[in-house]
């Protein structure tokens, strides 16, 4: 198990160096120019280079990149254009929002499909099974901000159960966590249901019940036991999902986190700010990823020796 962490962790260096090049340069694709943005539409062309100096635009994305990789590593991410100041202390306003706002998906996503997926394979074809299924693939079609805004309507303006928008209170957060739950709910009930049907139809599971083995046993310790390495692996990947799908929520809810923020950099071309929150969602997922895998190889001895 330690020298399989230790592959992966080395390999963890090269894989962050390629992802931040690739984002350096996308962002570079962006159409519009900040220096314009901020020099207005009616500055001067001499205006403008002088602010393109200032940035350090006018100088060759190699350099621009070296420059940027070696400030990046010692915690400075540049400064926003549009706000004057430094992104590293832009992320850390927002990122917690973000956090919280993941943590709570994700928990409900899990408490719901998980235990729900096994009672629907214990008895497929039930009424149980047949219900979760269609709620999972319902779960998965839903386009999230849709469902925001009709849940916004419904609980917040109609009913008025809930917040509106913004982020000034717990009740803030349910309606944006729900939303963002949706599709983890949708898959990880899917593979849990999947994964658990396989392994409740291998011989030694007969064998357990045919010894007298309770049915909540056979389900818990022999049978879920063994189908968690498809289950952790899909939660693993989905964290990334989530992450992703954190834009469009917070967006939709006013949430004040880093998709947001993402979205008004680049409204406003702040190629600094933009650069910071792809890194720092970029990173996230490798590491999450990466906690995922190592999860899986202590469970499955077959992975790791491989």
């Amino acid at each position: 198990m330690t020298g399989y962490a230790l592959r992966k962790l080395l390999a963890l260096p090269v894989m962050l160096l390629a992802v931040s090049a690739m984002i350096f340069v996308c962002v570079r694709l962006l159409p519009g120019d900040p220096a314009r943005m901020i020099a207005g539409p009616e500055a001067s062309a001499e205006a403008v280079a002088r602010i393109h100096h200032q940035l350090g635009l006018d100088q060759p994305v190699g350099r621009q990149y070296v420059a940027f990789l070696s400030k990046a590593a010692s915690g400075d991410l540049g400064t926003s254009i549009a706000t004057r100041r430094p992104v590293a202390q832009e992320l850390a306003e927002h990122a917690p929002y973000t956090l919280a706002l993941g943590l709570a998906a994700y928990a409900l996503a899990v408490l719901i499909a998980l235990p729900g997926g096994v009672l629907a394979a214990a008895a497929p074809g039930g009424a149980w099974d047949r219900l979760f299924s269609g709620v999972s693939i319902l779960c998965v079609s839903i386009a999230s901000f849709w469902f925001g805004l009709m849940a916004m309507e419904l609980f917040a303006v109609r009913l008025r159960w809930l917040p509106l928008m913004g982020a000034g209170s717990p009740a803030h957060l349910i309606l944006p966590a729900v939303t963002l739950a949706l599709a983890p709910i949708g898959l990880i009930a899917r593979m849990t249901r999947a994964s658990m049907l396989e392994v409740l139809a291998q011989d030694y599971i007969r064998t357990a019940r045919a010894k007298g083995v309770g049915r909540v046993a056979v389900l818990l310790r022999h049978a879920l036991r063994n189908a968690l390495t498809p289950i952790v692996t899909i939660v693993g990947l989905n964290l990334g999902a989530v992450i992703g799908g954190a834009v469009v929520t917070e967006t939709v809810f006013s949430w004040p986190g880093l998709g947001q923020l993402l979205v008004s950099a680049v409204r406003d071309r702040d190629y600094p700010v933009v650069q910071g929150v792809a890194l720092v969602a970029v990173v996230s997922v490798v590491l999450l990823n990466l906690t995922a895998e190592l999860a899986i190889a202590a469970l499955n001895p077959r992975i790791r020796a491989a």
